[in-house]
């Protein structure tokens, strides 16, 4: 599935047989489809004139790094719309994600370090959140903090099942994280 009419919004893309291709994997993108179907319904009812006063030309040109989109790129680009989902899928699919996450480290250190004093793992979780890369992944439509989740979702699954708090009909539910 080629990007070649937007291709002009992102930096991450690849170029093969004369066609511009996403290089990120879809997974983010697949799940934001039911949220991006209510989006769009209701951008349909709000102004887009909002935003009209803001310099899109800018913003693909300097910003996005493509000082070689066309004019009517630039003039068709419906800012006001991409600014809204980019802001609601982030936050939906990314920050509550990483929100989720840390309520697993939570768990995880509970059980992991009995010792450690509610205040002392409360630090450890804020140094996590704010002192890590996962801030940055937390407030950027990337597929990190979603995979973060997963894979650290699976480790302990596959961990309750060792200590044989979990089953091993779990073990399929790790395999699909």
């Amino acid at each position: 599935m080629h990007i070649d009419r937007y291709h002009h919004n992102t930096m991450d893309k690849g170029f093969i047989n004369g066609h511009y291709y996403p290089t990120a994997p879809p997974g983010l993108s697949l799940l934001a489809i039911p949220l991006y179907l209510a989006v769009k319904t209701l951008l349909s009812v709000i102004p887009g004139s909002a935003l009209s006063q803001y310099d899109v030309a800018q913003y693909i040109h300097v910003l996005l790094g493509n000082p070689d989109a066309p004019d009517d790129f630039v003039a068709t680009y419906p800012f006001f719309d991409f600014l809204i989902c980019h802001l609601l899928f982030t936050a939906v699919l990314c920050c509550l994600v990483s929100t989720g996450l840390m309520i697993m480290l939570d768990r995880a250190l509970r059980m992991f370090t009995p010792g450690v004093t509610e205040t002392q793992r409360l630090w450890l979780l804020i140094v996590y959140a704010f002192g890590t890369l996962m801030f940055f992944y937390s407030t950027r439509f990337f597929a990190h903090a979603s995979s973060a989740l997963t894979l650290f979702g699976a480790f302990l699954v596959l961990y309750g099942m060792k200590r044989r708090d979990l089953g091993g009909g779990w073990a399929f539910a790790a395999g699909m994280l």
